[in-house]
């Protein structure tokens, strides 16, 4: 009986162990809710950073919403407590150095300082006289960098202000207002390419021309210019028309049989030269072309005009390849000597072969040559962010002369051609200008194929530019 007692009993000692551990527990947990660190304290902490952090993005937007944006691009954000900017000015634009005008409205506090930065406020400068209302930038690269402006104003309690803008870089495709009239006389405003003339016996000298009609072009201020490419380095800007041209009447160029071939160079050299003495255009330079045939070839020139036909190496330039990985990673005979088992017809400049009338002018007969067909074609079927600048067919009119002259080896004849680019195809053998047979029944067989001619003009090196965000184009200063 007195064991089984004490079996289903408690002692006084088990119930004040138990109680001691529950109050452990109980102390514990309370500490855990409410404690520095316990969960209802962290969780009125968190709440108080969510609180928090809404209220500042709320004032970020508030901010935002309150910012003014002008018509020339620039974002005024005024605070309310701070200063209030009227505006901001870009003014006084040359090649190196443009002057910052800010319109400031003080606060009761009173202004404490103005502050101006190019690198959209990663540094700031402030004037002698810190409450400035404008500030002189100076040995900058205008036209050719883009300037991040910012202007800061703060109050004497700290409260600021800002506006910024951006004075651009000119870039390939943007569009500038270039004059080519502008103080040129008007002699040199105009060229008639002719038909040119041929021999009529051995002694008679050929006349450059096109070989098929005259073609007048005269410059005028309708044609749109585009920057082609700018070399930031030496600071030049090349421009390009942004289509094809025309003649005075409407009409496209035609290159016919040999007097075409000859002289096609020559031809696109003098039509764009007129394009090239207005102003801004860099007149130092000397235009070069090539003339004559495959056995006879020459250079001549153009002294004074800053403009000139587009030509193979313009193309190839902006392909991102050179000449030679062209010629090797295609399947052209480029520099090879090719013989033919007959002689062949070919253009020369004093052929001493007199021609029959109406006839393909002049020819003499050979049976070795050097394959000219680069084959660009092949290579060339992008060209990155001069794609829509040189093959856009949403201008209209840009099927247009490359000046260069190629010869074709095609089996048992030989075609002398000049490249044509027409909506990003590179015509080489399409339209040639002169067929070169083995046999007389051919001889005579004559193609005129027609085309616009596109000018490139080179801007006078180191020019002040200035963007004009009326007319969305780079005006010459």
């Amino acid at each position: 009986m007195k064991n089984l007692r004490k079996s289903n009993g408690i002692t006084l000692v088990a119930l004040v162990v138990t109680i001691v551990v529950l109050l452990i527990l109980a102390g514990v947990s309370i500490n855990v809710m409410v404690g520095d660190n316990g969960i209802i304290t962290k969780s009125k902490a968190i709440r108080s950073n969510i609180e928090k952090a809404e209220a500042e993005g709320q004032s970020k937007i508030d901010s935002l919403q309150q910012a003014e944006y002008t018509e020339d691009g620039t974002v005024i954000l005024n605070d309310e407590n701070a200063p209030t900017i009227n505006s901001m000015e870009v003014t006084d634009v040359t090649r190196t150095s443009f002057t910052v005008i800010v319109n400031v409205t003080e606060t009761g506090s009173g202004l404490a300082k103005i502050e101006y930065s190019i690198d959209d406020g990663e540094h700031y400068i402030t004037p002698n006289y810190n409450q400035a209302r404008s500030y002189t930038f100076e040995d900058l690269n205008v036209g050719f960098e883009e300037y991040k402006v910012k202007v800061k104003v703060t109050d004497v309690n700290n409260n600021s202000s800002t506006a910024s803008t951006i004075v651009k870089s000119a870039k390939t495709g943007d569009y500038i207002l270039y004059d080519p009239t502008k103080g040129v006389s008007s002699e040199k405003l105009i060229y008639t390419s002719p038909v040119g003339t041929i021999p009529k016996t051995n002694e008679d000298i050929i006349t450059h021309g096109n070989g098929f009609g005259d073609r007048t072009y005269t410059a005028n201020t309708d044609i749109k210019w585009r920057i082609y490419d700018v070399n930031k380095e030496n600071k030049v800007i090349r421009l390009i028309s942004e289509s094809g041209i025309e003649s005075d009447d409407g009409n496209s160029l035609v290159l016919k049989a040999g007097i075409g071939y000859l002289y096609a160079e020559e031809e696109l050299a003098r039509i764009c030269s007129i394009y090239g003495y207005g102003y801004g255009a860099n007149t130092s330079l000397v235009s070069t072309f090539k003339y004559g045939g495959p056995k006879d070839e020459r250079t001549g020139k153009i002294v004074g005009t800053g403009a000139r036909s587009i030509n193979m190496d313009d193309i190839i330039e902006k392909s991102g390849y050179t000449k030679q990985e062209i010629i090797d990673s295609t399947s052209s005979d480029y520099g090879k000597e090719i013989t033919f088992a007959n002689k062949l017809y070919y253009p020369k400049l004093n052929s001493t072969k007199v021609n029959k009338p109406g006839q393909c002018e002049y020819a003499d007969t050979e049976n070795t040559f050097i394959d000219t067909n680069l084959k660009a074609s092949e290579k060339i079927n992008y060209l990155g962010e001069y794609e829509e600048l040189l093959s856009d067919s949403e201008i209209g009119r840009l099927y247009y002369w490359i000046s260069e002259r190629v010869t074709v080896n095609e089996g048992s004849n030989l075609r002398f051609c000049v490249p044509e680019w027409g909506y990003g195809v590179l015509e080489y053998t399409t339209y040639p200008i002169f067929g070169g047979f083995a046999t007389d029944s051919y001889f005579g067989y004559n193609w005129q194929p027609s085309s616009y001619v596109r000018p490139i003009v080179e801007l006078k090196p180191n020019i002040d530019i200035k963007w004009n965000s009326e007319k969305n184009a780079w005006e010459l200063l």
